[in-house]
Protein backbone atom coordinates (compact mmCIF):
# COMPACT_ATOMS: atom_id res chain seq x y z
CA UNK A 1 0.00 0.00 0.00
CA UNK A 2 1.46 3.37 -1.39
CA UNK A 3 1.99 6.39 1.33
CA UNK A 4 2.63 8.98 -0.93
CA UNK A 5 1.82 9.62 -4.51
CA UNK A 6 3.46 12.41 -6.41
CA UNK A 7 2.81 13.17 -9.80
CA UNK A 8 4.89 15.08 -11.41
CA UNK A 9 5.40 14.15 -15.25
CA UNK A 10 3.75 16.36 -17.60
CA UNK A 11 1.11 13.69 -18.85
CA UNK A 12 -0.65 10.75 -17.06
CA UNK A 13 -2.76 8.78 -17.48
CA UNK A 14 -4.40 6.11 -14.62
CA UNK A 15 -5.61 3.15 -16.06
CA UNK A 16 -5.74 0.74 -13.14
CA UNK A 17 -7.11 0.66 -9.61
CA UNK A 18 -5.11 3.04 -7.19
CA UNK A 19 -5.40 2.88 -3.61
CA UNK A 20 -3.72 5.94 -1.77
CA UNK A 21 -2.87 6.60 2.14
CA UNK A 22 -0.78 9.91 1.33
CA UNK A 23 -1.35 13.51 0.32
CA UNK A 24 -1.38 13.39 -3.69
CA UNK A 25 -0.22 16.42 -5.32
CA UNK A 26 0.04 17.34 -9.14
CA UNK A 27 3.14 19.39 -10.09
CA UNK A 28 2.68 22.46 -12.04
CA UNK A 29 1.70 21.46 -15.42
CA UNK A 30 1.38 17.89 -14.99
CA UNK A 31 -2.12 16.66 -17.16
CA UNK A 32 -3.49 13.32 -15.38
CA UNK A 33 -6.91 11.99 -16.79
CA UNK A 34 -8.77 8.92 -14.60
CA UNK A 35 -10.31 6.54 -17.04
CA UNK A 36 -13.87 5.72 -17.23
CA UNK A 37 -12.55 2.17 -16.28
CA UNK A 38 -10.34 3.39 -13.21
CA UNK A 39 -10.97 3.50 -9.73
CA UNK A 40 -9.20 5.93 -7.79
CA UNK A 41 -9.25 5.90 -3.91
CA UNK A 42 -7.11 8.41 -1.66
CA UNK A 43 -7.05 8.58 1.82
CA UNK A 44 -5.92 11.74 2.54
CA UNK A 45 -5.91 15.36 0.21
CA UNK A 46 -5.83 15.80 -3.73
CA UNK A 47 -4.02 19.19 -4.59
CA UNK A 48 -3.36 20.79 -8.33
CA UNK A 49 -0.17 23.31 -8.24
CA UNK A 50 -0.68 26.08 -10.71
CA UNK A 51 -1.42 25.02 -14.32
CA UNK A 52 -2.41 21.38 -13.35
CA UNK A 53 -5.48 19.48 -14.65
CA UNK A 54 -6.97 16.30 -13.19
CA UNK A 55 -9.89 14.57 -16.09
CA UNK A 56 -12.10 12.29 -14.02
CA UNK A 57 -14.08 9.91 -16.32
CA UNK A 58 -13.40 7.20 -13.86
CA UNK A 59 -14.57 7.32 -10.11
CA UNK A 60 -12.44 8.76 -7.46
CA UNK A 61 -13.04 8.31 -3.95
CA UNK A 62 -11.67 11.32 -1.48
CA UNK A 63 -11.36 10.66 2.02
CA UNK A 64 -9.12 14.47 2.68
CA UNK A 65 -9.95 17.85 1.20
CA UNK A 66 -9.20 18.23 -2.50
CA UNK A 67 -7.38 21.50 -3.37
CA UNK A 68 -7.32 22.90 -6.96
CA UNK A 69 -4.95 25.87 -7.86
CA UNK A 70 -4.53 24.62 -11.46
CA UNK A 71 -6.71 25.04 -14.33
CA UNK A 72 -9.64 22.49 -14.21
CA UNK A 73 -10.78 19.25 -12.67
CA UNK A 74 -13.64 17.87 -15.23
CA UNK A 75 -14.33 14.38 -16.98
CA UNK A 76 -17.73 12.86 -16.53
CA UNK A 77 -16.78 10.62 -13.82
CA UNK A 78 -17.81 10.41 -10.15
CA UNK A 79 -16.19 12.04 -7.65
CA UNK A 80 -17.20 11.35 -4.09
CA UNK A 81 -15.87 13.18 -0.89
CA UNK A 82 -16.05 9.73 2.25
CA UNK A 83 -14.03 11.41 5.12
CA UNK A 84 -14.70 11.37 8.77
CA UNK A 85 -14.27 14.99 9.57
CA UNK A 86 -15.88 17.97 7.32
CA UNK A 87 -13.71 18.07 3.97
CA UNK A 88 -13.36 21.01 2.03
CA UNK A 89 -13.44 22.11 -1.94
CA UNK A 90 -11.29 24.48 -2.63
CA UNK A 91 -8.16 26.52 -4.14
CA UNK A 92 -7.58 29.67 -6.00
CA UNK A 93 -9.59 27.71 -9.29
CA UNK A 94 -13.53 26.85 -9.54
CA UNK A 95 -13.72 23.45 -9.91
CA UNK A 96 -16.35 21.41 -12.01
CA UNK A 97 -17.13 18.29 -11.33
CA UNK A 98 -19.48 15.53 -13.80
CA UNK A 99 -20.70 13.86 -11.05
CA UNK A 100 -20.46 14.96 -7.18
CA UNK A 101 -20.92 12.51 -4.24
CA UNK A 102 -21.04 13.44 -1.09
CA UNK A 103 -21.04 10.11 1.67
CA UNK A 104 -19.61 13.22 4.57
CA UNK A 105 -20.16 16.82 5.58
CA UNK A 106 -18.33 18.90 2.81
CA UNK A 107 -17.33 22.74 2.41
CA UNK A 108 -16.96 25.03 -0.74
CA UNK A 109 -13.99 27.70 0.00
CA UNK A 110 -14.18 27.58 -3.60
CA UNK A 111 -16.90 28.16 -6.29
CA UNK A 112 -17.67 24.94 -7.96
CA UNK A 113 -19.97 23.37 -10.83
CA UNK A 114 -21.49 19.96 -11.28
CA UNK A 115 -22.18 18.48 -14.81
CA UNK A 116 -24.76 15.67 -14.71
CA UNK A 117 -25.29 14.40 -10.68
CA UNK A 118 -25.08 15.68 -7.51
CA UNK A 119 -25.77 12.85 -5.12
CA UNK A 120 -26.41 12.65 -1.15
CA UNK A 121 -25.27 9.46 0.35
CA UNK A 122 -24.77 11.23 3.83
CA UNK A 123 -24.18 14.88 5.24
CA UNK A 124 -24.44 18.37 4.11
CA UNK A 125 -22.75 20.59 1.41
CA UNK A 126 -21.96 24.02 3.27
CA UNK A 127 -21.97 27.04 0.69
CA UNK A 128 -20.20 29.55 2.58
CA UNK A 129 -19.98 32.43 0.37
CA UNK A 130 -19.29 30.59 -2.82
CA UNK A 131 -21.82 29.32 -5.59
CA UNK A 132 -22.60 25.71 -6.58
CA UNK A 133 -23.38 25.43 -10.28
CA UNK A 134 -25.57 22.82 -11.85
CA UNK A 135 -25.39 22.20 -15.38
CA UNK A 136 -28.44 22.29 -17.76
CA UNK A 137 -29.54 18.77 -16.77
CA UNK A 138 -27.90 18.12 -13.88
CA UNK A 139 -29.78 16.15 -11.51
CA UNK A 140 -30.00 16.52 -7.81
CA UNK A 141 -30.60 12.72 -5.46
CA UNK A 142 -30.40 11.51 -2.30
CA UNK A 143 -31.26 14.99 -0.78
CA UNK A 144 -33.81 14.87 2.52
CA UNK A 145 -34.09 16.11 5.82
CA UNK A 146 -30.46 15.74 7.18
CA UNK A 147 -28.86 15.78 3.30
CA UNK A 148 -29.43 19.04 2.02
CA UNK A 149 -27.21 22.46 0.57
CA UNK A 150 -26.41 24.56 3.86
CA UNK A 151 -27.36 27.84 1.67
CA UNK A 152 -27.16 30.40 4.66
CA UNK A 153 -24.29 32.52 3.69
CA UNK A 154 -24.12 34.31 0.43
CA UNK A 155 -23.56 31.44 -1.61
CA UNK A 156 -26.33 30.09 -3.66
CA UNK A 157 -27.42 27.00 -5.33
CA UNK A 158 -27.58 27.68 -9.22
CA UNK A 159 -29.88 25.36 -11.39
CA UNK A 160 -31.52 26.34 -14.68
CA UNK A 161 -35.14 26.30 -14.09
CA UNK A 162 -37.66 25.39 -17.08
CA UNK A 163 -41.39 24.25 -17.29
CA UNK A 164 -40.58 21.80 -15.30
CA UNK A 165 -40.15 21.96 -11.54
CA UNK A 166 -36.57 21.92 -10.43
CA UNK A 167 -36.51 21.70 -6.18
CA UNK A 168 -33.36 23.85 -4.64
CA UNK A 169 -32.69 21.23 -1.51
CA UNK A 170 -31.36 24.11 0.67
CA UNK A 171 -31.66 24.79 4.03
CA UNK A 172 -29.78 26.49 7.23
CA UNK A 173 -27.39 25.10 9.02
CA UNK A 174 -30.68 22.94 11.49
CA UNK A 175 -33.47 23.85 9.24
CA UNK A 176 -33.88 22.13 5.70
CA UNK A 177 -36.15 24.43 3.99
CA UNK A 178 -36.57 23.42 -0.27
CA UNK A 179 -37.76 25.76 -2.42
CA UNK A 180 -39.24 24.29 -5.80
CA UNK A 181 -39.26 26.77 -8.90
CA UNK A 182 -40.60 26.56 -12.58
CA UNK A 183 -40.73 28.85 -15.18
CA UNK A 184 -43.48 29.21 -17.55
CA UNK A 185 -41.25 32.37 -18.85
CA UNK A 186 -37.93 32.38 -20.36
CA UNK A 187 -35.32 29.80 -19.44
CA UNK A 188 -33.14 30.99 -17.11
CA UNK A 189 -30.23 29.93 -13.99
CA UNK A 190 -31.46 30.71 -10.88
CA UNK A 191 -29.62 30.90 -7.44
CA UNK A 192 -31.60 30.40 -4.27
CA UNK A 193 -30.07 31.22 -1.07
CA UNK A 194 -31.33 30.86 3.00
CA UNK A 195 -31.14 33.15 5.91
CA UNK A 196 -32.79 32.76 9.44
CA UNK A 197 -34.20 36.51 9.66
CA UNK A 198 -37.00 38.46 7.75
CA UNK A 199 -35.63 42.00 7.11
CA UNK A 200 -37.29 45.05 6.50
CA UNK A 201 -35.43 45.86 2.85
CA UNK A 202 -35.46 42.15 2.06
CA UNK A 203 -31.81 41.37 2.76
CA UNK A 204 -30.88 44.04 4.93
CA UNK A 205 -32.20 46.51 7.44
CA UNK A 206 -33.63 45.40 10.81
CA UNK A 207 -36.30 42.52 11.54
CA UNK A 208 -39.90 43.11 10.43
CA UNK A 209 -41.76 44.20 13.51
CA UNK A 210 -43.87 41.66 12.49
CA UNK A 211 -41.72 38.96 12.82
CA UNK A 212 -44.08 36.58 15.05
CA UNK A 213 -46.25 36.52 12.65
CA UNK A 214 -43.89 35.18 9.82
CA UNK A 215 -42.04 32.42 9.36
CA UNK A 216 -38.34 33.01 10.58
CA UNK A 217 -36.81 32.22 7.38
CA UNK A 218 -35.77 34.70 4.05
CA UNK A 219 -35.40 32.42 1.36
CA UNK A 220 -33.02 35.01 -1.79
CA UNK A 221 -33.74 33.95 -5.25
CA UNK A 222 -31.91 35.89 -8.39
CA UNK A 223 -32.02 35.04 -11.44
CA UNK A 224 -28.33 34.99 -14.42
CA UNK A 225 -30.32 37.05 -17.18
CA UNK A 226 -32.95 39.66 -15.74
CA UNK A 227 -36.76 39.82 -17.25
CA UNK A 228 -38.59 37.25 -19.30
CA UNK A 229 -39.53 35.24 -15.75
CA UNK A 230 -42.96 34.08 -15.05
CA UNK A 231 -41.93 31.54 -12.01
CA UNK A 232 -43.69 29.59 -9.54
CA UNK A 233 -42.16 28.83 -5.94
CA UNK A 234 -43.34 26.94 -3.28
CA UNK A 235 -41.39 27.47 0.06
CA UNK A 236 -41.31 24.72 2.47
CA UNK A 237 -40.51 24.77 6.07
CA UNK A 238 -41.50 23.78 9.49
CA UNK A 239 -43.09 24.17 12.86
CA UNK A 240 -39.99 25.03 14.77
CA UNK A 241 -39.36 28.25 12.20
CA UNK A 242 -42.73 29.27 12.66
CA UNK A 243 -43.29 32.74 14.95
CA UNK A 244 -45.05 32.33 18.00
CA UNK A 245 -48.41 34.40 16.55
CA UNK A 246 -48.41 32.96 13.31
CA UNK A 247 -51.74 31.87 11.35
CA UNK A 248 -50.77 29.05 9.86
CA UNK A 249 -54.28 29.30 7.89
CA UNK A 250 -54.11 32.82 6.82
CA UNK A 251 -50.89 32.85 5.08
CA UNK A 252 -48.74 33.88 1.88
CA UNK A 253 -45.56 34.33 0.21
CA UNK A 254 -44.09 38.23 0.11
CA UNK A 255 -41.73 38.70 -2.69
CA UNK A 256 -39.79 41.61 -2.17
CA UNK A 257 -39.13 44.21 -4.94
CA UNK A 258 -38.83 48.04 -6.00
CA UNK A 259 -38.12 48.63 -2.59
CA UNK A 260 -40.98 46.66 -0.51
CA UNK A 261 -42.42 43.20 0.61
CA UNK A 262 -45.25 42.62 -2.07
CA UNK A 263 -47.74 40.35 -0.53
CA UNK A 264 -50.59 37.45 -1.87
CA UNK A 265 -53.75 36.58 -1.12
CA UNK A 266 -54.23 34.24 1.99
CA UNK A 267 -54.45 30.76 1.28
CA UNK A 268 -54.13 28.17 3.88
CA UNK A 269 -50.60 26.45 4.25
CA UNK A 270 -50.53 22.65 3.14
CA UNK A 271 -48.81 19.68 4.41
CA UNK A 272 -48.02 18.66 8.26
CA UNK A 273 -44.88 19.84 9.21
CA UNK A 274 -43.24 20.42 6.91
CA UNK A 275 -45.75 23.10 5.30
CA UNK A 276 -45.61 24.39 2.04
CA UNK A 277 -47.31 27.20 0.26
CA UNK A 278 -46.92 28.11 -3.12
CA UNK A 279 -47.12 31.78 -5.44
CA UNK A 280 -47.12 32.18 -8.74
CA UNK A 281 -46.49 34.73 -11.81
CA UNK A 282 -43.40 35.67 -10.23
CA UNK A 283 -41.84 37.88 -12.92
CA UNK A 284 -39.04 39.91 -10.60
CA UNK A 285 -37.05 37.34 -8.62
CA UNK A 286 -35.82 38.50 -5.46
CA UNK A 287 -35.82 37.82 -1.29
CA UNK A 288 -38.94 35.43 -0.58
CA UNK A 289 -40.44 35.33 2.99
CA UNK A 290 -43.58 33.34 4.28
CA UNK A 291 -46.41 35.48 6.76
CA UNK A 292 -49.87 35.75 7.40
CA UNK A 293 -51.85 38.63 6.77
CA UNK A 294 -50.65 40.24 9.71
CA UNK A 295 -47.02 40.20 8.17
CA UNK A 296 -46.69 42.28 5.19
CA UNK A 297 -46.72 38.84 3.28
CA UNK A 298 -50.35 38.13 2.88
CA UNK A 299 -53.23 40.27 2.26
CA UNK A 300 -57.22 39.25 3.66
CA UNK A 301 -59.16 37.89 0.60
CA UNK A 302 -62.65 39.74 0.39
CA UNK A 303 -64.78 37.29 0.01
CA UNK A 304 -68.14 37.53 -1.47
CA UNK A 305 -71.30 35.99 0.07
CA UNK A 306 -74.34 34.57 -1.34
CA UNK A 307 -77.36 34.66 1.48
CA UNK A 308 -80.90 34.34 0.84
CA UNK A 309 -84.06 34.98 3.18
CA UNK A 310 -87.56 36.34 2.80
CA UNK A 311 -89.33 38.67 5.48
CA UNK A 312 -92.65 37.40 6.55
CA UNK A 313 -94.28 41.23 6.34
CA UNK A 314 -94.19 41.85 2.43
CA UNK A 315 -94.07 38.32 1.34
CA UNK A 316 -96.90 37.66 -0.89
CA UNK A 317 -96.97 33.84 -2.81
CA UNK A 318 -93.35 33.73 -4.50
CA UNK A 319 -91.43 37.06 -3.64
CA UNK A 320 -91.97 40.79 -1.01
CA UNK A 321 -93.41 43.51 -2.20
CA UNK A 322 -91.14 46.85 -2.49
CA UNK A 323 -93.66 49.02 -1.31
CA UNK A 324 -91.20 51.26 0.89
CA UNK A 325 -89.21 51.64 -1.96
CA UNK A 326 -91.88 52.82 -4.72
CA UNK A 327 -93.19 55.04 -2.09
CA UNK A 328 -90.51 57.14 -1.77
CA UNK A 329 -89.06 56.31 1.89
CA UNK A 330 -86.73 54.18 1.95
CA UNK A 331 -83.32 56.08 3.77
CA UNK A 332 -80.36 56.59 1.44
CA UNK A 333 -78.18 55.42 5.20
CA UNK A 334 -78.54 52.16 7.29
CA UNK A 335 -80.96 52.54 9.61
CA UNK A 336 -79.13 50.11 11.75
CA UNK A 337 -77.43 52.86 13.98
CA UNK A 338 -79.58 53.18 17.22
CA UNK A 339 -80.01 50.55 19.91
CA UNK A 340 -79.99 47.67 20.29
CA UNK A 341 -77.71 47.41 17.02
CA UNK A 342 -75.77 50.24 17.55
CA UNK A 343 -73.94 49.90 14.07
CA UNK A 344 -71.63 52.04 13.54
CA UNK A 345 -71.10 51.71 9.65
CA UNK A 346 -71.14 54.12 7.30
CA UNK A 347 -72.93 52.35 4.46
CA UNK A 348 -75.39 55.15 2.40
CA UNK A 349 -76.43 55.54 -1.40
CA UNK A 350 -76.88 58.34 -3.41
CA UNK A 351 -79.98 57.05 -4.84
CA UNK A 352 -81.81 53.76 -4.13
CA UNK A 353 -80.31 51.58 -6.31
CA UNK A 354 -82.97 49.98 -8.18
CA UNK A 355 -86.86 48.84 -7.77
CA UNK A 356 -86.29 45.29 -6.71
CA UNK A 357 -85.13 46.62 -3.10
CA UNK A 358 -87.37 45.51 0.10
CA UNK A 359 -85.47 47.74 2.39
CA UNK A 360 -81.69 47.52 4.10
CA UNK A 361 -80.73 44.76 6.25
CA UNK A 362 -78.00 43.67 8.48
CA UNK A 363 -76.04 41.08 8.17
CA UNK A 364 -73.80 40.17 11.00
CA UNK A 365 -70.62 37.09 10.70
CA UNK A 366 -69.69 34.87 13.80
CA UNK A 367 -66.12 32.80 13.38
CA UNK A 368 -67.02 29.42 15.72
CA UNK A 369 -66.62 25.97 15.40
CA UNK A 370 -70.40 24.96 16.02
CA UNK A 371 -73.79 27.10 15.73
CA UNK A 372 -74.04 26.60 19.78
CA UNK A 373 -70.96 27.94 20.22
CA UNK A 374 -71.42 31.24 17.70
CA UNK A 375 -72.11 34.20 20.14
CA UNK A 376 -71.69 37.77 20.32
CA UNK A 377 -67.95 36.90 21.74
CA UNK A 378 -67.36 35.37 17.94
CA UNK A 379 -68.49 38.14 16.11
CA UNK A 380 -66.11 39.24 13.01
CA UNK A 381 -68.09 41.35 10.62
CA UNK A 382 -71.30 43.30 10.28
CA UNK A 383 -72.85 45.04 7.41
CA UNK A 384 -75.72 46.87 5.79
CA UNK A 385 -76.81 45.13 2.90
CA UNK A 386 -79.60 45.46 0.34
CA UNK A 387 -82.53 42.52 0.23
CA UNK A 388 -84.39 41.86 -3.22
CA UNK A 389 -87.70 41.29 -3.25
CA UNK A 390 -86.51 37.70 -4.49
CA UNK A 391 -85.00 37.29 -0.79
CA UNK A 392 -80.97 38.11 -2.05
CA UNK A 393 -78.63 40.13 0.03
CA UNK A 394 -76.69 42.63 -2.27
CA UNK A 395 -74.21 45.08 -1.93
CA UNK A 396 -74.84 48.69 -2.20
CA UNK A 397 -75.25 48.72 -6.18
CA UNK A 398 -77.92 46.79 -5.61
CA UNK A 399 -76.91 44.06 -7.66
CA UNK A 400 -73.45 42.45 -6.53
CA UNK A 401 -73.09 39.57 -3.79
CA UNK A 402 -72.21 41.51 -0.72
CA UNK A 403 -68.37 41.08 0.01
CA UNK A 404 -66.37 40.95 3.88
CA UNK A 405 -62.69 41.00 4.30
CA UNK A 406 -62.16 39.01 7.28
CA UNK A 407 -59.96 36.08 8.90
CA UNK A 408 -62.23 32.76 9.49
CA UNK A 409 -60.34 30.06 11.86
CA UNK A 410 -63.23 27.76 12.34
CA UNK A 411 -66.62 28.18 10.68
CA UNK A 412 -68.62 31.30 9.64
CA UNK A 413 -72.08 31.40 10.69
CA UNK A 414 -74.73 34.15 9.44
CA UNK A 415 -77.14 36.10 11.19
CA UNK A 416 -79.59 38.25 9.31
CA UNK A 417 -80.98 41.34 11.83
CA UNK A 418 -84.39 43.41 10.54
CA UNK A 419 -85.67 46.29 12.23
CA UNK A 420 -88.99 44.57 12.74
CA UNK A 421 -88.52 40.61 12.57
CA UNK A 422 -87.05 38.39 14.77
CA UNK A 423 -83.60 37.94 13.64
CA UNK A 424 -82.03 34.42 12.21
CA UNK A 425 -78.86 32.39 12.45
CA UNK A 426 -77.56 30.13 10.06
CA UNK A 427 -77.81 26.59 11.38
CA UNK A 428 -75.47 24.85 9.50
CA UNK A 429 -71.66 26.38 8.28
CA UNK A 430 -71.50 28.45 5.38
CA UNK A 431 -70.55 27.03 2.26
CA UNK A 432 -67.27 28.16 0.88
CA UNK A 433 -67.08 27.43 -3.13
CA UNK A 434 -64.17 29.09 -4.81
CA UNK A 435 -63.98 31.86 -2.32
CA UNK A 436 -67.83 32.69 -2.19
CA UNK A 437 -69.16 31.35 0.61
CA UNK A 438 -73.64 30.76 0.22
CA UNK A 439 -76.21 30.36 2.60
CA UNK A 440 -80.28 29.61 1.65
CA UNK A 441 -82.50 30.29 4.72
CA UNK A 442 -85.41 30.19 2.22
CA UNK A 443 -85.32 25.80 1.84
CA UNK A 444 -86.90 25.01 5.19
CA UNK A 445 -86.80 25.60 9.55
CA UNK A 446 -83.70 23.91 9.71
CA UNK A 447 -82.33 26.13 8.15
CA UNK A 448 -81.91 28.88 11.15
CA UNK A 449 -80.44 27.70 14.65
CA UNK A 450 -83.59 27.34 16.64
CA UNK A 451 -85.77 25.75 13.94
CA UNK A 452 -89.86 25.91 13.59
CA UNK A 453 -89.84 28.34 16.56
CA UNK A 454 -88.20 30.96 15.12
CA UNK A 455 -88.63 30.31 11.78
CA UNK A 456 -92.15 30.49 9.56
CA UNK A 457 -93.81 28.85 6.26
CA UNK A 458 -94.50 32.31 4.60
CA UNK A 459 -95.38 29.99 1.06
CA UNK A 460 -95.08 26.64 -0.15
CA UNK A 461 -91.87 24.92 0.63
CA UNK A 462 -90.95 28.78 1.27
CA UNK A 463 -89.74 30.09 4.77
CA UNK A 464 -89.03 33.22 6.22
CA UNK A 465 -88.38 35.59 9.12
CA UNK A 466 -91.00 36.27 11.48
CA UNK A 467 -92.67 39.44 11.64
CA UNK A 468 -94.16 41.73 14.82
CA UNK A 469 -90.80 42.48 16.75
CA UNK A 470 -91.70 46.00 16.80
CA UNK A 471 -89.01 46.76 19.69
CA UNK A 472 -86.60 45.02 17.72
CA UNK A 473 -85.58 43.11 21.10
CA UNK A 474 -85.83 39.55 19.35
CA UNK A 475 -89.19 38.54 21.44
CA UNK A 476 -92.64 39.17 20.02
CA UNK A 477 -94.54 40.49 22.96
CA UNK A 478 -97.53 42.67 23.77
CA UNK A 479 -95.08 45.72 24.46
CA UNK A 480 -94.73 45.56 20.50
CA UNK A 481 -98.50 46.47 20.27
CA UNK A 482 -99.05 48.98 23.37
CA UNK A 483 -95.60 50.62 22.91
CA UNK A 484 -94.31 50.67 19.04
CA UNK A 485 -98.11 49.76 17.23
CA UNK A 486 -100.24 52.06 19.70
CA UNK A 487 -98.47 54.85 19.02
CA UNK A 488 -98.00 55.02 15.32
CA UNK A 489 -101.41 53.80 14.38
CA UNK A 490 -102.67 55.08 11.22
CA UNK A 491 -99.53 56.64 10.36
CA UNK A 492 -98.01 56.57 7.29
CA UNK A 493 -94.04 56.42 7.12
CA UNK A 494 -91.13 54.18 7.41
CA UNK A 495 -92.08 52.91 11.10
CA UNK A 496 -91.26 50.17 13.28
CA UNK A 497 -95.00 49.21 13.79
CA UNK A 498 -95.74 48.70 10.07
CA UNK A 499 -94.95 45.03 9.98
CA UNK A 500 -95.98 44.44 6.67
CA UNK A 501 -93.99 47.12 5.00
CA UNK A 502 -96.81 48.41 3.02
CA UNK A 503 -95.86 52.00 4.30
CA UNK A 504 -99.25 52.34 6.65
CA UNK A 505 -99.36 51.26 10.72
CA UNK A 506 -103.04 50.04 10.92
CA UNK A 507 -104.76 46.83 11.85
CA UNK A 508 -103.06 44.20 9.20
CA UNK A 509 -100.17 45.29 10.83
CA UNK A 510 -101.42 44.19 14.43
CA UNK A 511 -103.99 41.43 13.71
CA UNK A 512 -102.07 39.52 10.42
CA UNK A 513 -98.74 40.09 12.01
CA UNK A 514 -98.08 40.75 15.27
CA UNK A 515 -100.70 38.56 17.10
CA UNK A 516 -100.13 35.21 15.45
CA UNK A 517 -96.56 35.57 16.68
CA UNK A 518 -97.34 36.75 19.75
CA UNK A 519 -94.78 34.45 22.19
CA UNK A 520 -92.15 34.17 19.47
CA UNK A 521 -88.66 34.81 20.24
CA UNK A 522 -85.28 34.60 18.11
CA UNK A 523 -82.48 31.85 19.42
CA UNK A 524 -79.85 34.11 18.40
CA UNK A 525 -77.01 33.19 20.72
Amino acid sequence: MKKLILIFAAASILECNISGQGHMVLSPASKVTVTSSTYLVNAQDITLNSAASLTNNGTISLKGNFTNNGTSAAGTGLFTFYGSTSQTIGGSTSTSFGQLGLNNNLQLTVAASVGTLLNFTSGKLTLNAYNLSLNTGCGITGYDGSRYVVASGTGKLVQNVTTANKVYPVGTVSSYVPVTLNNSGTADSYGVRVFADVLTNGTSGTTIPSIAHAVNLTWVMDESVSGGSNLTATCQWNAANEGASFIRAHSGIGVYASGAWNPQNESPASGTNPYYITRSSISSPGPMAVGDVYSPMAVMLTLSYNLKEFLEGPFTGTEMTTLLNSGGILPLSQPYNVSPWNYSGTESVVAIPNSNIVDWVLIELRDAPSAPLANVGTRIARQAAFLLKNGQVVGLDGVSPLQFTVIVNNQLFAIVWYRNHLAVMSANALVNIGWTYSYDFTTGSGQVYGGASEHKQVGTGIWGMISGDGDANNTVQNADKTGVWVPFAGRRGYFMADFNLDRQVNNKDKNDKWFPNLGKFSYVP
